[in-house]
């Protein structure tokens, strides 16, 4: 989990669902953008019982008591995050696609996976973007999050929350911006993959734009193969 300090002597500007922000303009000579993401998941239920005493606590004299404990669903939520680069609506390499299983193709770097959801405030996954070395031709970064094994273990976002995505100006902490909805996750409760947001070059300049539209993809290779 990594380190959620925010550079607080520049303003962070927050996001709703479809609204745009050119990079380039809220943060001049930008050069590398850490990605942020982040969830709390919730990996069971609670339930409150009335616990009766034993024969030897009554006799000295002990009361009934109401006890909470979580029932778990026997699996840990373990949500990934993945960037695909894409040219003019396609990828055109298995390289595009950055993900834990394949950590860096030269301009995108994953920083590994968390198999574990966070608390919620903190960056629970991270991806590194050096702008500078996004080839030419590349016109889009998606930014993704998908349920690992979600069918197998019966799993979606509904017990998913706080979910979060941010992106920081590398060089100097600046929080540019962030996109935290609450209402995603209810909205896409069914689902195991969520479009979290766009990286869209324009005229030369970055713009990011947040998405946050769950789709029917089960996994990372399955939201990738649409663009194909």
């Amino acid at each position: 989990m990594a380190d959620s300090t925010i550079n607080l002597k520049k303003p962070t500007i927050s996001l709703a669902k479809g609204q745009k922000i050119n990079l380039t303009k809220e943060a001049p000579g930008l050069h590398k953008v850490m990605v942020g993401l982040g969830w709390k998941a919730n990996s069971g239920e609670t339930v409150t019982e009335v616990v009766k005493p034993g024969f030897l606590g009554r006799l000295f004299g002990a009361q009934e008591r109401t006890e909470t404990r979580r029932v778990s669903s026997g699996h840990d939520y373990d949500l990934d995050a993945a960037a695909l680069m894409l040219r003019n609506g396609h990828m055109t390499s298995d390289k595009d696609l950055v993900y834990y299983g394949h950590r860096d193709n030269g301009s995108i770097h994953h920083c590994g996976d968390n198999l574990v959801g966070g608390e919620g405030s903190l960056d629970d996954e991270e991806i590194n973007i050096d702008l500078d070395k996004v080839p030419e031709s590349c016109d889009y970064i998606k930014l993704f999050v998908v349920i690992y094994q979600a069918k197998y273990r019966n799993q979606n976002f509904a017990k998913v929350k706080n979910m979060f995505i941010r992106l920081v100006n590398s060089d100097d902490g600046h929080e540019i911006c962030r996109y935290a909805d609450e209402s995603i996750c209810n909205a896409y409760g069914d689902k195991a993959c969520l479009h979290f947001g766009d990286l869209h070059k324009v005229n030369g300049t970055w713009e990011f734009e947040a998405v946050g539209v769950g789709t029917d993809d089960g996994t990372i290779g399955d939201f990738a193969r649409r663009f194909r």
